[in-house]
């Protein structure tokens, strides 16, 4: 959150995790991604200047424990 930057791979390699093992965050990441609030290259994501301040929503994409309907990042506003 700190960074607006993170790299999936070697988040996902650090912690022994599988490759593909973020995926399920890829419907939401594609919502954000077409409002503008982030960019994705390779498996980067950075949060662009614009989606600063819904940065939380962009992170609860990740989170296990929302339910999907919960992941809008409209509820932030």
């Amino acid at each position: 959150m700190c960074e607006f930057r993170v790299d999936l791979a070697e988040v996902t390699a650090a912690h022994g995790f599988p490759a593909g093992f973020l995926s399920g965050a890829d419907a939401t990441l594609a919502v954000l991604e077409a409002d503008g609030l982030v960019a994705r290259s390779g498996s980067e994501i950075t949060v662009s200047l614009l989606g600063r301040p819904y940065v939380r929503a962009v992170c609860a994409a990740f989170d296990a424990y929302l339910e999907p309907s919960a992941r809008r990042h409209a509820l932030a506003v």
